[in-house]
């Protein structure tokens, strides 16, 4: 699990992170205040935009509108 610490929102946020052997197949998460954001996945990586994800090669990419404040993100 990653912890984000937003001072202002971002629209289209993209981040690339290492892909854990125990969520591998398995969908990220992205939890804000508590409250899940949905993402639906994308075929590659040029298809990302906000609300979706791609994993390949160990690791997953994910595109969402960051809130300001803390965000999880699990992968």
């Amino acid at each position: 699990m990653w912890t984000l610490q937003a001072p202002f929102a971002c629209p289209d946020f993209t981040l690339t992170l290492p892909q854990t052997a125990s969520a591998a197949g398995g969908e990220p998460m992205i939890v804000h205040q508590g409250q899940p954001l949905e993402l639906q996945p994308a075929s590659a990586v040029t298809q990302l935009v906000s609300g979706r994800w791609h994993a390949g090669d160990g690791t997953v990419t994910v595109c969402f509108a960051l809130p300001r404040g803390v965000t999880e993100v699990r992968v």
